[in-house]
Formats: C-alpha cells, structure tokens, sequence
C-alpha cells in the first residue's frame, strides 16, 4: 500500500486522553463543519480502459470565530480511532488482508478550507467523524479544536461507459491475453456480477449502495475473489480485482491442462470447462470431467438443475441428496455466457 505519511496518524493519535495538540478541548472559539453535509454521497470515477479509477473530490471547509478575531491557519483530521473510515462489508477471518487506512491529515493551512488527499490509493466506506484544528498564526498556538461525528460515504459507480460499452472489456483488451483467456475472463465476469464490480443502487441496503458486491461465501467484486482473500485494494479497485483474476484464471487454467493431459485430444472448449470448474471450486472439488476409459467427459454422477439458476446439481441417483453449489454445474452455466 501507498506511504501515508505525514498524512496518516497512528490509532492512538487523535484518541481520549493523549497529548496531540489537535486533542479536541474546550475554548471561546466557536467552530463548525460546513462541508461536507451529513449523509452525503460522493462516487469514484470508474475511469477506462486506460485510465482511473479515481477518488472522488471531497471538500471539507469549516468556521472558526475567536475572540480578537486573530489570523488562523486550520487543520483537518479525517477519521476516528486510528481509521480514515469504516467498511462494515470487510474481511473478518484473522488471515484478511484488508488493512483500514488510517487517518488522513491535511497538515495546517492558510484556508479553512480542503479537499481530501486520498494519496494514490483507491478505497472506499463510511467516514463518521472530522476534527477541525485552528491556532493563530502569530505564535502557532492551537487555540482551539472540536471532533465532529459527520456521517458521509466513498462508494462506487458501474462498470460501464456512456454508450453502455462495458469498461471491463476495454481493460482486458489491454492485458495481452491470448483468445481462449480472453474468452474466459469475459464470460467468470458475467457469471459472477453481470460485469460489475459495485452493488446496484436500486437494490442495496441504505448507505450500503455501491458497496463492492459480496456473495454469501466473502467473495468481493467483479471477478468475486475469495481465495485469498481480496486485499483492500482488490476489493474497491475493479481493476486491481481484475488483475489477481487474471493471475487465479491463469493458474486454473495450468492446473485444468495438467489433469486433460493425461488424455491428450481434449477441445479448447473442455479446456475452459475445467479451468471454469476450477476458478469457482463449488462442492465438487473443481472437477469437471471424468476419464471414461476412452473420452473426458461431464462426471455422469452429477446432474445440474436442482434450482432456477442451474449451478446447483446433486447425486444422480440419490433422491435425497442435498442440492448443492457444484463446480461442473458453474462451468454449464459460465459457458453459456461466453462471447
């Protein structure tokens, strides 16, 4: 991750009881956050093949009046308890690797005004609280600092350009990738979120719109990573998200080839079938064909269709089976969607 520094404060740096001269205290100045308004929304730019994304412009400005009315420079704290902002949708396991940013400072200024560095990372979540700093210019003493509980989001926006051309294609045309990746990477990005990377406004969870999409299994973003799980920035970054895909497609892929080359003669079309299998794993194991002694073919002890989005299947001949979430059933339905 990018050097915070000198933005960035330790956890314990704009906490109760320390001495950090922007420790808020009462004074006979009055003080108030005029932006951002609370609940505001403020959006990345998702940018384009070749470009972005980007953090959104975030303005903070403040009023300070003091007695006498001296000259100050201002100072803004953004976060609380060592964090910029919460991601309530994070990675819980210990061995996450999401690490939160921690709180951004503006150093002091001339203006009462800033707009919010977010260094060179892109990241996203819930800002609850500003501190505001004044002291006079004269002598640089702080004469005054309020924390202010301010609820605003950093969210996301959708995958695709103004003409409704899917940005996510542009990338991957940039990647390199030989037509059979191309392929696959085009058809795992429909059949995990339809080629986007943020939650759908309209359906969402207030405040929670245009969080990065997660499944029920913590996979997070457009290509729905979950194994490893997703850094902090593979999972608000589409295109970060986009390049560890391509590294897990890649190794699937490998590991698909090495297991069909004990049979050589198989289809690029049973190729990909495999690798599918293997980039979702499911409760199969990642396995798609069997060797039947002639031919690879679809394990003939499965059967897709048990619900209305054929990715689950169960045992053959087992009516009491479970119906569960099969890989081979995935790479059917993953397939499909090719183009």
């Amino acid at each position: 991750m990018a050097n915070f520094s000198p933005r960035a404060y330790s956890a314990s740096s704009l906490s109760a009881g320390t001495t950090h001269e922007c420790s808020p205290f009462p004074s006979n100045c009055s003080i108030s956050l005029d932006q951002p308004a609370q609940n505001a929304e403020f959006f990345m730019n998702m940018g384009t093949g070749t470009t972005g994304p980007t953090m959104p412009a975030v303005n903070l400005k403040a009023t300070v009046s003091c007695p006498g009315t001296p000259e100050l420079e201002y100072r803004f704290m953004v976060g609380n308890d060592g964090k910029a902002l919460e991601y309530e949708n994070k990675p819980k396991s210990p061995s996450a690797n999401y690490i939160d940013p921690p709180t951004i400072d503006s150093g002091w200024l001339a203006a009462s005004d800033w707009n919010i560095d977010w260094d060179a990372d892109i990241y996203g979540g819930h800002v609850t609280h500003v501190t505001v700093c004044a002291r006079r210019k004269s002598d640089k003493k702080v004469i005054s600092s309020q924390k202010f509980a301010r609820d605003f989001w950093i969210l996301g926006g959708a995958l695709y350009e103004a003409n409704g051309t899917p940005t996510l294609g542009s990338y991957l045309g940039t990647k390199g990738l030989d037509q059979q990746m191309l392929i696959m990477a085009k058809a795992i990005a429909r059949s995990e979120t339809n080629t986007t990377h943020f939650e759908p406004k309209k359906t969402a969870t207030t405040f929670h719109k245009r969080y990065p999409k997660r499944s029920f299994d913590n996979g997070y973003g457009v290509f729905q990573l979950t194994n490893p799980i997703p850094t902090r920035e593979q999972i608000w970054n589409w295109k970060k998200n986009t390049d560890a895909a391509l590294i897990l497609l890649a190794t699937n892929r490998q590991a698909a080839k090495a297991k069909l080359d004990q049979h050589p003669g198989y289809t690029n079309v049973q190729l990909r079938l495999e690798t599918y299998a293997k980039y979702n794993g499911g409760n199969t194991g990642g396995n798609y064909h069997v060797w039947n002694g002639s031919a690879w073919i679809e394990d003939p002890d499965y059967v897709c269709g048990c619900d209305n989005t054929m990715r689950k299947g169960k045992k053959k001949n087992d009516p009491s089976a479970p119906c569960l979430y099969l890989s081979q059933c995935y790479a059917n339905v993953t397939h499909r969607l090719e183009y």
